[in-house]
Order: C-alpha cells, then sequence, then structure tokens
C-alpha cells in the first residue's frame, strides 16, 4: 500500500468557515499539526482520530498546536470504543512541546475531572535530532521563525518513501540541503 497524505487544512491563521489552518494525515495515523480542529476535520473523510498513534508539531504556535484540547478529549470520550488503545505519542518542537501539552490538560481541567484525562507521551525533539519507530524515521533541522520549528524529512519505513515538510518559516538555506532529494516537499510559508 502507498504512503497516503491527506490534507485536513491549508487556511494560514484565522480560516474561513469550513476550512482549518495547515494540518494533514499520514498513512491516517500520523497526524501534522491539530489546526483548529483537525479531530473534526478527520471525520468526513472516514478516518476515526482512535486510529491515531501519533501527532507531530512543527512549531507551538496557537494555529497549529490550538486543536490539541479537543483531540485528547476526543480520544479520552471515546475510550469506551477502544479500551485497549495505547496513549497518543506526541512528537515537537522541544522548547515547547511539553508545555503545549501540559497546558492542553490544564485547559481541560483534569485535575477536576479526571474523566477526561488522557495522558499522552510526549518526545521532544531538537533540531537535528531523528526519531525512528517501528513504521518511520524522522529527521529534523531548524527552520527561521518565531519560536522554535522543525523541518521534518519523513521516510515511511513500510514503503520507503521518502519526504519533507515544515510548518511557518522563512528562507532558510539549511532547509533545502535537509530535503535534497525528497520528492515531495510539503511547505507552509505564512512566516517571512
Amino acid at each position: 500500500m502507498p504512503t497516503t497524505i491527506t490534507f485536513l487544512g491549508t487556511a494560514s491563521v484565522t480560516p474561513e468557515a469550513g476550512h482549518d489552518t495547515a494540518s494533514f494525515l499520514i498513512n491516517n495515523r500520523i497526524l501534522v499539526d491539530t489546526g483548529w480542529y483537525a479531530a473534526l476535520k478527520m471525520l468526513p473523510y472516514g478516518i476515526s482520530p482512535l486510529d491515531l498513534e501519533y501527532l507531530i508539531f512543527t512549531h507551538c504556535h496557537h494555529d497549529h498546536y490550538i486543536g490539541l484540547p479537543h483531540l485528547l478529549f476526543y480520544l479520552r470520550m471515546r475510550k469506551r470504543d477502544r479500551p485497549n488503545r495505547p496513549p497518543l505519542k506526541i512528537i515537537g518542537p522541544a522548547e515547547d512541546v511539553q508545555n503545549v501539552v501540559d497546558r492542553a490538560r490544564h485547559f481541560l481541567q483534569t485535575d477536576r475531572f479526571p474523566d477526561v484525562e488522557h495522558i499522552p507521551e510526549v518526545f521532544p525533539l531538537t533540531p537535528g535530532e531523528s526519531l525512528e519507530t517501528e513504521t518511520f524515521r524522522l529527521k529534523t533541522c531548524a527552520t527561521v521563525h518565531a519560536v522554535q520549528g522543525l523541518c521534518y524529512r519523513f521516510t515511511d519505513q513500510t514503503t520507503g518513501s521518502t519526504f519533507g515538510f515544515t510548518g511557518d518559516t522563512a528562507y532558510h538555506p539549511p532547509i533545502a540541503a535537509h530535503l535534497k532529494g525528497c520528492p515531495f516537499i510539503i511547505h507552509e510559508a505564512s512566516h517571512g
């Protein structure tokens, strides 16, 4: 089966009605950024948020993570459908990803309402670090943005397909070197 990419949103910062900010799915199992409401945007495609194994943040600005509380809440409220579902694994820039996850959980008032608690596993990465799983490999480099951002070189371990993606970034020559040879690049350039 080939590597698939499903775009959930392609708008910038404040999307028009019916649209969402930049976010997409890889193989229906990996979500890249949450946009404003990626969990709900998955449903018309026949994809359940319960199928997600990983969430990758390109950077931690509001329009890229604002949908995280919705996603965590959905996963917990539908736990009865998949009681043995492992926790969501969240990958992102080391400077901010844990803080964003903690604040999303705080927003849901999990201390007050423990029944809504979904505790994800967090994997902070700094530019230049890599992460390898059974199904994919990530290599990173820095982007140019107001907060720490990562450009990812993604390799699907099952198909061998490689492509690259970034979130908001200004022109930065190391990105071209990092993604050299990638036949497909998803590049958001709202900042710059």
